[in-house]
Protein backbone atom coordinates (compact mmCIF):
# COMPACT_ATOMS: atom_id res chain seq x y z
CA UNK A 1 0.00 0.00 0.00
CA UNK A 2 1.67 3.12 -1.24
CA UNK A 3 0.14 5.22 0.91
CA UNK A 4 -0.02 5.53 4.91
CA UNK A 5 -2.41 8.24 7.10
CA UNK A 6 -2.25 8.54 10.65
CA UNK A 7 -5.30 10.02 11.93
CA UNK A 8 -5.53 13.42 13.23
CA UNK A 9 -7.36 15.09 16.08
CA UNK A 10 -10.92 16.86 15.59
CA UNK A 11 -9.26 20.18 15.97
CA UNK A 12 -6.56 19.35 13.05
CA UNK A 13 -9.41 18.44 10.91
CA UNK A 14 -11.18 21.75 12.07
CA UNK A 15 -8.48 23.77 10.61
CA UNK A 16 -8.17 22.10 7.50
CA UNK A 17 -11.68 22.91 7.17
CA UNK A 18 -11.51 26.44 7.40
CA UNK A 19 -8.09 26.76 5.56
CA UNK A 20 -9.19 25.13 2.57
CA UNK A 21 -13.55 24.89 1.98
CA UNK A 22 -14.47 22.51 0.10
CA UNK A 23 -17.24 23.83 -2.10
CA UNK A 24 -19.97 21.65 -3.11
CA UNK A 25 -20.38 21.34 -7.35
CA UNK A 26 -23.93 22.60 -8.75
CA UNK A 27 -24.85 19.12 -9.37
CA UNK A 28 -24.84 18.55 -5.24
CA UNK A 29 -26.50 21.32 -4.14
CA UNK A 30 -29.52 20.78 -6.70
CA UNK A 31 -32.66 19.16 -6.38
CA UNK A 32 -33.02 18.68 -10.09
CA UNK A 33 -33.46 14.51 -9.55
CA UNK A 34 -31.85 12.47 -12.38
CA UNK A 35 -30.11 15.09 -13.99
CA UNK A 36 -28.48 16.00 -10.49
CA UNK A 37 -27.77 12.56 -10.00
CA UNK A 38 -26.37 12.68 -13.94
CA UNK A 39 -23.83 15.71 -13.60
CA UNK A 40 -22.48 14.26 -9.81
CA UNK A 41 -21.38 10.87 -11.81
CA UNK A 42 -19.92 12.82 -14.65
CA UNK A 43 -18.35 15.29 -12.47
CA UNK A 44 -16.96 11.96 -9.55
CA UNK A 45 -15.90 10.16 -12.99
CA UNK A 46 -13.88 12.72 -14.28
CA UNK A 47 -12.39 13.11 -10.78
CA UNK A 48 -11.36 9.24 -10.97
CA UNK A 49 -8.94 9.97 -13.60
CA UNK A 50 -5.18 8.30 -12.74
CA UNK A 51 -3.87 12.11 -11.74
CA UNK A 52 -7.03 12.64 -9.42
CA UNK A 53 -6.08 9.67 -7.62
CA UNK A 54 -1.76 9.57 -7.79
CA UNK A 55 -1.23 13.38 -7.86
CA UNK A 56 0.96 14.57 -11.01
CA UNK A 57 4.63 14.33 -11.01
CA UNK A 58 4.87 18.28 -11.95
CA UNK A 59 5.34 20.84 -11.02
CA UNK A 60 7.35 20.02 -8.13
CA UNK A 61 6.37 21.28 -4.80
CA UNK A 62 3.12 21.96 -3.65
CA UNK A 63 0.21 23.11 -6.35
CA UNK A 64 -3.07 24.17 -5.47
CA UNK A 65 -6.04 22.32 -8.18
CA UNK A 66 -8.65 24.37 -8.16
CA UNK A 67 -10.67 21.81 -10.56
CA UNK A 68 -10.25 19.24 -7.73
CA UNK A 69 -10.10 21.48 -4.56
CA UNK A 70 -6.88 19.54 -3.63
CA UNK A 71 -3.21 20.23 -2.87
CA UNK A 72 -0.95 17.79 -5.17
CA UNK A 73 2.56 17.48 -3.28
CA UNK A 74 5.28 16.48 -6.01
CA UNK A 75 8.70 15.77 -4.37
CA UNK A 76 11.86 14.84 -6.18
CA UNK A 77 14.49 12.45 -4.47
CA UNK A 78 17.17 10.79 -6.24
CA UNK A 79 17.98 7.91 -3.93
CA UNK A 80 14.62 8.19 -1.07
CA UNK A 81 13.21 5.03 -0.27
CA UNK A 82 10.40 7.05 0.66
CA UNK A 83 8.93 10.71 1.70
CA UNK A 84 7.22 11.34 5.26
CA UNK A 85 5.00 14.42 4.06
CA UNK A 86 4.19 16.58 7.44
CA UNK A 87 1.47 19.09 7.49
CA UNK A 88 1.24 22.00 9.83
CA UNK A 89 -1.60 24.24 11.24
CA UNK A 90 -0.88 28.42 11.39
CA UNK A 91 -0.79 28.18 14.73
CA UNK A 92 1.47 25.32 15.69
CA UNK A 93 4.06 25.08 13.67
CA UNK A 94 6.31 22.78 15.72
CA UNK A 95 3.90 19.38 16.14
CA UNK A 96 2.52 18.72 13.22
CA UNK A 97 -1.12 17.86 13.06
CA UNK A 98 -0.94 14.85 10.50
CA UNK A 99 2.11 12.94 8.81
CA UNK A 100 1.47 11.29 5.70
CA UNK A 101 4.15 8.39 4.39
CA UNK A 102 5.25 8.37 0.90
CA UNK A 103 6.61 5.20 -1.29
CA UNK A 104 8.48 5.50 -4.30
CA UNK A 105 6.12 4.77 -6.87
Amino acid sequence: MPHTLEPMSAASKSFLKEEVPIVPTRAECSDEGREASASKLTSSARRSTWASKEGAALPLGVTWIEGEQAFNFAVYAEHADGVILLLYSGGDLTNPVSKMNLEYL
